[in-house]
């Protein structure tokens, strides 16, 4: 009999999320990931998906980017990947057009 694998901080082979957009900023300054995420989110079709992964750090990164899109008028909504258990948790945002 084969026992069946559970997955606790990964997710199953094979399994994929659908996202209109993933924007990974890992290496990015503030500034330049706000210029492009904004650049992004201006073009997007609404009601379009964008998973934006700022990664954890020191925080500069993921607070900027979620100051900033808490301001966008352009943006409809947004949840966090630690309160919604996206994969990533706390180091990605979903951001809704």
């Amino acid at each position: 009999m084969k026992k069946n694998k559970k997955y606790k901080n990964s997710l199953p082979p094979n399994f994929q999320l659908k996202y209109d957009m993933i924007l990974d900023f890992h290496g990015y300054s503030p500034e330049k990931a706000l210029l492009e995420l904004e650049e992004k989110i201006f073009c997007a079709m609404p009601q379009n998906s964008i998973l934006v992964v700022h990664g954890l750090g020191s925080g500069v990164l993921k607070n900027s980017i979620r100051d900033f899109i808490r301001c966008n008028k352009l943006v409809s909504h947004f949840e966090y990947g630690e309160e919604t258990n996206l994969p990533g948790g706390a180091g990605v945002t979903l951001v809704y057009t």
